[in-house]
């Protein structure tokens, strides 16, 4: 699966970049990488925990600093998902939880 997002405040592009998901024959699991237009990237494993996958991510921002967190993806009907996460870390400080948001597919 590939998808590309966009982040816009007040009208203005912020910043932009493209995800993939897939199968990881070698770790039989679900695994995901994120690049974004300022240079950072990351990459994910994917768990389904009943009706919501949890995603343990790991991160180097475009700084260079390490971050980490923990993606819980809900899906609510056909077309909407719950997402929110935890459990985040940027160069070891505890930054606090993003509260659930709801995310329509277009």
């Amino acid at each position: 699966i590939t998808r590309t997002f966009t982040i816009k405040i007040e009208g203005h592009i912020d910043l932009t970049g493209m995800q993939f998901v897939g199968w990881d024959p070698a770790r039989k699991q679900i695994r995901s990488w994120v690049f974004d237009s300022d240079g950072g990237f990351s990459q994910g494993i994917w768990r389904k925990h009943g009706t919501q996958w949890v995603v343990q991510r790991t991160a180097t921002l475009p700084s260079g600093k390490l971050a980490s967190s923990t993606s819980i993806l809900q899906p609510l009907d056909k077309y909407r998902f719950g997402w929110q996460k935890i459990n985040r870390v940027v160069a070891g400080e505890i930054l606090p939880n993003i509260d659930e948001v709801v995310i329509m597919r277009k």
